[in-house]
């Protein structure tokens, strides 16, 4: 396979990019879809809040809806994240997606002109944002810096229920990213 030198320099920055702590103060919330539409159709989503230090502080999988659309999934761990981080009382919430279009979609409103199916997650997402007293960003990261939501992500599709499942410490197979993210490995 041949690579120019610009095709190059972006794999090995995209290598390098890895997940950020937030600023003190703040809570980050990395959150992702996943869906498997091939052999049998699964979909969930999953996420993990961590502080300024890294700590671990609560992380969550969810079984979705195989029939979701793939940005619904995408926009499901988003409202599910958000959730997840007013039920705690966070007051700062930074949202990191690796799925740049969803993130997009929750900037603008996009849907509502167009009447796509996701639309009511948008909204969902919107009113909950700005019906609460905190300050919330939602940004987009890319996929090395939010390995740690894509693996309960993709864990989530393997669930027997559609019921929320919360971890309080790190999963034992989620650990070896959790030390990657936090340098410690």
């Amino acid at each position: 396979m041949f690579f120019n030198l610009d095709d190059e320099y972006l794999l090995n920055v995209s290598w390098k990019v890895k997940w950020k702590k937030p600023e003190i103060g703040w809570v980050k919330v990395n959150v992702d879809g996943s869906r498997d539409q091939y052999e049998a159709p699964t979909a969930g989503c999953g996420g993990v809040v961590r502080d300024a230090w890294g700590t671990w502080l609560i992380g969550f999988s969810q079984k979705l809806d195989p029939k979701n659309k793939p940005h619904q999934t995408e926009l499901e761990a988003i409202l599910k994240g958000l959730k997840l981080a007013l039920k705690m009382n966070f007051d700062k919430v930074v949202v990191e997606s690796d799925c740049e279009s969803a993130v997009r979609m929750v900037e603008s409103g996009l849907g509502y002109k167009f009447q796509r199916p996701e639309y009511e997650v948008v909204q969902s997402i919107k009113n909950l944002i700005l019906d609460h007293e905190w300050q919330v960003e939602v940004v987009y990261v890319p996929r090395n810096a939010n390995r740690l939501a894509n693996k309960l992500a993709k864990d989530a599709r393997e669930l027997s229920s559609y019921e929320p499942c919360n971890y309080l410490s790190v999963p034992d197979n989620c650990k070896q990213l959790f030390l990657e993210d936090n340098g410690q490995v």
